[in-house]
């Protein structure tokens, strides 16, 4: 009898550079990219004050994307790990339970005194409904 291996955990992505997915390794570049910009923008001394204004603007996107490169989510992709976490801050945590309650939007009332149904009654008319009427009862 022959054995098949069997494949397992097919929706994990495939790792690219160490624990890097393919997402993970462009952001990286896109951060490494940002660094290397902020590091210029250090070392340069033609823009004055200008460029730690500058330095600001691609610091916060470096950030970002030194995150999102990074997996911290293990088995969750990180993005989706992220919000979760930011998603956790912004929900509020206290929950008031209001003893009122909600409005009824339906009110069941109960009809008047029909004809009492026997049980061997309710099995025939179930019959009868779903073999389209053949069987009614008596």
């Amino acid at each position: 009898m022959a054995v098949y291996k069997v494949i397992q955990d097919i929706e994990a992505e495939d790792k690219l550079v160490g624990p890097l997915t393919l997402k993970g390794f462009i952001y990286a570049l896109i951060a490494g990219f940002l660094a290397f910009i902020n590091f210029k923008l250090v070392i340069s001394t033609e823009l004055g004050y200008f460029r730690w204004g500058l330095l600001l603007m691609f610091a916060l996107p470096m950030l970002l994307f030194g995150v999102l490169a990074s997996p911290l989510g293990r088995e969750q992709p990180t993005e989706i790990w992220l919000l979760s976490r930011v998603r956790f801050f912004l929900k509020p945590k206290r929950r008031i339970w209001d003893q009122s309650g909600i409005n009824e939007l339906v009110t069941i009332t109960r009809g008047g005194r029909g004809r009492r149904i026997r049980p061997l009654d309710r099995r025939i008319e179930f019959a009868s409904n779903r073999d389209g009427g053949r069987c009614a009862p008596g």
